[in-house]
């Protein structure tokens, strides 16, 4: 029940909807880069909260950036180890002024 109403769900295009919402950029068809976009959809917010607590205002470089990717075994089946090492990149408060 949202706003006094329920809202229908199609859960069959649901999930392109939600990694797009807010944008015009359409989830992507592959099962797996999707899921990308899922886990940014919802840990986004907390890693960028992480990152500025940790290192202060700014952004992680998606330039100088490199990324790590490998296999860890685990009893309930193989586990996908991503790690996104990017350069921090502190916001630059500048006045038109100065």
């Amino acid at each position: 029940m949202l706003g006094g109403y329920e809202q229908k769900r199609d859960h069959r295009t649901d999930h392109r909807r939600a990694a797009g919402e807010g944008t015009d950029v359409a989830a992507p068809d592959s099962p797996t880069i999707y899921r990308f976009y899922e886990a940014l959809q919802v840990y986004g917010g907390a890693i960028k909260e992480l990152i500025h607590e940790q290192f202060g205002d700014g952004i992680m470089s998606a330039v100088n950036f490199s990324i790590d990717m490998h296999k860890k075994s685990h009893p309930s089946g193989d586990r996908v180890v991503v790690t996104f090492d990017g350069k921090f990149l502190p916001y630059q408060w500048v006045s038109a002024d100065d």
